[in-house]
């Protein structure tokens, strides 16, 4: 299912994106609450790595595991926000 989705968001499909973050918002946002202890700055890193993906949409991969790639950006995302 993730390969289809990530076609179809390569496409600008914004249902596709939809259906992508209704199925990890609460997840990623969950993964930043534990590390940052913060509702706000969780939402923040939601709201961050959505974007990213977004805007690299065209580049991702069918090939390459979107669980990791996403929880990699967030992990990321997560911190900077902690050496700010």
């Amino acid at each position: 299912m993730n390969k289809d989705l990530v076609t179809e968001l390569k496409k600008g499909s914004s249902q596709a994106f939809n259906t992508l973050f209704e199925k990890y918002n609460g997840k990623i946002y969950n993964f930043s609450l534990g590390y940052l202890n913060d509702r706000e700055e969780a939402k923040e890193i939601v709201q961050d790595v959505f974007l990213k993906i977004w805007n690299a949409r065209k580049d991702l991969s069918e090939e390459k595991s979107l669980d990791s790639y996403l929880f990699t950006i967030a992990k990321n995302t997560i911190l900077n926000t902690i050496r700010k």
